[in-house]
């Protein structure tokens, strides 16, 4: 029996063309294209066929659309970047020296010691610094190096043998106009070839491409927002939107559109962020599609209990005459490589996920399975790569190469699997819902999310009311109809609301509502007014909340009354950007008084799931000595207990020997003497508290560097009084 190992790797950019400017004005599509995308297919094409490798890319329609038209379409970033700095308004420099940096500074800024130092120059935080003086503070030959590094840092592993990009990477400073030109042209030669290099790979039986509704909108709304409430009953929803045959027409222009690009139409679909309900069953099939891929959170949610050994095999989802083959992700796996191994060293995470399948591979075969089970891992195949130091290539050719070489287990794709092994079993009920949570509340439900459903739902009637009158030229309506198609993808929403934060959050915000505008536009109605101001209102994160005041908790694992732990500090989590992650805990808080460091840390669903997955809780707190503290739950016979492991300075204590307190039970609490640390009064100490799964960092509060406060003296209360 073998243990089938199906990966799909996730390609999706929603569309950035600006109706009114005919440009690119986000350059996502680009500077992935050049890194991830170029990537992924890379190490496939440099394999050959030493490696009986089978995997599935997932192709958005809207990506693959931007990536065949770059040559026509110009890119605002791109622009600004060719432009001679001399040559460049205050402003353009302005918009360089705030944008040029975006990227995931750890991995993409701070090894390079330029571009490190331009950083720097610039500041950190912009929201303290004026801008004219920033500007003051680069010459030309800054800006020029400041535009070659922003381009050079998005290249990917697979670029960067280019002996013309490793000149730069050496160089380092001082670059010429012809270096940065050459290097933007090598961008657009990567971008040009990509769609043909997925193409041929397809053609060779390699790998399989699979497909998403054509703007990737969330498949479920828009056949009816009101299903949202199968999941959310408590949600405030909109004013209904309900329009299946928008459904059938983003799945029907994808599958065209794809066939057209790639000389065959995929059969394989993964709905936008794994959203799926009963009603998409027989649409889906009715355009095509043979099999889809979801969650194993609405298997688990399906099926009424947590599905073991049944989430490796495929179930027939069956709904009003409609059956579409239905294979579910790993949830644990996926997101271990997109959160958790980008910290660890390569070779343990490759070593860690083998591990974890040949767990799998013995648990089917302990358990009876009739046949090879199969394991779906799916995830985002862009954005983790940035949180990877090597950019991902050590996992990627890693894991590859390690399967290819195990005899119990062997990468597939889906299609081929599904080919040898149909399902045996139906899944009569699917759940509605998505991947995340298993409902729909990152899109809908909120006050921001529904107000874009509000001004769809005007704009989509107003078309539906153009159409019935018959006056108007068919093309017209097409093009008004198209700019709903694209107004109806899963991002807009996605970025409205708390939840998620990014520099260019109220450009999505304007890009959406810029559709909506061309739609009244095509239709010569006068632009409701509601869409002339942003829907998103743009807020300040706080990521930690000091202390208000002395504390003195007991320290039981308990929250024992309500008192104890007010006047603490908080942490907040930090907003997130354009992934989503599992959450450990929910909560972060710490306090003091004259001579004890407290902190408490609420679990997301309380401790008793954590039991048999290995996890610990780490405190690590620094002052002029370092205190490292793991709790771990472990078997003492008579059922499970938590235990303190202690290590001062890097030599191993106990909690008696040094005075540390702790308690576990509802919660975590701690308490540590400010003496053990070494510091004196009005010195800084820090600390962070990590999650750990199996030795692997799996979550962080704060995600980066630590919380830092003063030690208290007698009069801290009294200062905060006076202020």
């Amino acid at each position: 029996m073998h243990l089938n190992v199906a990966f799909m790797w996730h390609m999706h950019q929603p569309l950035y063309t600006h109706p009114e400017m005919d440009t690119f004005v986000m350059p996502w599509v680009r500077l992935h294209g050049v890194k991830a995308y170029n990537d992924m297919i890379g190490v496939l094409e440099e394999t050959g066929d030493s490696c009986d490798i089978g995997v599935t890319f997932n192709l958005v329609p809207s990506l693959v659309f931007q990536l065949q038209h770059y040559e026509h379409i110009k890119d605002q970033f791109a622009e600004l970047s060719l432009r001679r700095p001399e040559d460049l308004s205050a402003s353009e420099r302005a918009f360089i020296l705030r944008h040029f940096f975006s990227c995931h500074w750890p991995t993409m800024v701070e090894p390079y010691e330029r571009y490190r130092q331009l950083l720097e120059n610039r500041g950190r935080d912009l929201s303290s610094l004026d801008t004219e003086e920033i500007i003051s503070r680069f010459n030309d030959d800054d800006i020029r190096d400041l535009q070659v590094w922003f381009n050079l840092t998005w290249l990917g592993f697979h670029a960067r043998k280019d002996p013309f990009v490793k000149g730069l990477f050496k160089k380092g400073r001082l670059f010429t106009e012809e270096e940065k030109k050459g290097l933007l042209d090598l961008h657009r030669k990567i971008l040009k070839e990509l769609v043909d290099r997925y193409r041929v790979l397809w053609d060779d039986g390699r790998i399989d491409i699979s497909t998403s509704p054509f703007y990737h909108p969330i498949l479920p709304l828009l056949f009816d927002t009101e299903c949202a409430k199968r999941s959310m009953p408590n949600a405030v929803l909109p004013t209904r939107f309900s329009f299946p045959e928008d459904v059938k027409a983003q799945l029907r222009k994808a599958r065209d559109y794809m066939a057209e690009q790639f000389g065959r139409a995929p059969s394989g679909l993964w709905p936008s962020e794994g959203s799926v309900s009963p009603e998409i069953i027989s649409i889906a099939e009715e355009v095509g599609f043979r099999w889809a891929a979801t969650d194993q959170g609405i298997l688990k949610r399906s099926l009424g209990r947590d599905p073991g050994l049944d989430l490796f095999e495929p179930f027939l989802a069956i709904h009003d005459g409609g059956r579409l083959q239905m294979v579910f992700r790993h949830h644990e796996l996926s997101d271990l490589i997109g959160f958790v191994y980008k910290k660890a060293d390569p070779r343990v995470a490759v070593r860690d996920l083998h591990l974890r399948l040949k767990e799998i591979k013995q648990g089917c075969e302990d358990g009876g399975c009739s046949r090879s089970p199969l394991c779906v891992i799916i995830l985002d195949g862009e954005n983790p790569w940035e949180h990877y130091q090597d950019g991902g290539e050590g996992l990627l050719r890693g894991i590859y190469t390690k399967i290819a070489q195990d005899p119990g287990i062997r990468l597939v794709t889906i299609s081929d699997y599904l080919a040898e092994y149909p399902p045996t079993r139906t899944l009569e009920n699917i759940y509605t819902g998505s991947w995340i949570n298993s409902n729909f509340s990152i899109w809908i439900g909120g006050q921001e999310e529904n107000a874009a459903w509000e001004e769809l739902l005007s704009a989509r009637l107003a078309l539906s009311r153009a159409r019935e009158k018959g006056t108007f030229d068919p093309s017209t309506l097409d093009r008004a109809m198209e700019w709903i198609y694209a107004a109806e993808g899963s991002d807009w929403f996605w970025w409205y609301g708390d939840q998620f934060h990014s520099d260019f959050t109220m450009v999505f915000d304007s890009l959406f509502r810029s559709y909506l505008k061309k739609v009244y536009a095509e239709l010569g109605e006068t632009i409701p007014e509601s869409l002339k101001s942003p829907i998103k209102r743009e807020k300040t994160p706080v990521k930690v909340q000091e202390p208000m005041g002395f504390i003195d908790p007991e320290i039981d694992g308990r929250l024992s009354s309500f008192w104890e732990w007010v006047g603490a500090g908080t942490i907040q989590q930090e907003t997130l950007g354009s992934m989503y992650k599992k959450m450990y805990l929910k909560g972060v808080s710490y306090g003091f008084n004259i001579g004890w460091l407290f902190i408490k840390a609420i679990p997301f669903d309380g401790f008793e799931h954590w039991r048999n997955k290995g996890r610990e809780i780490k405190i690590t707190i620094k002052g002029i000595r370092k205190a490292e503290l793991s709790f771990k739950e472990v078997d003492m016979g008579q059922g499970s207990g938590w235990v303190a492991e202690v290590r001062l300075n890097g030599h191993e204590r106990t909690c008696d020997e040094i005075g540390v307190r702790w308690g576990i039970q509802d919660i975590v609490e701690v308490a540590v003497p400010f003496g053990l640390l070494g510091s004196k009064k009005g010195e800084e100490i820090g600390f962070f508290v990590e999650v750990l799964e199996k030795g692997i960092t799996m979550e962080r509060w704060p995600q980066s560097s630590f919380v830092t406060t003063k030690l208290p003296d007698k009069d801290f209360e009294r200062r905060l009084w006076l202020i």
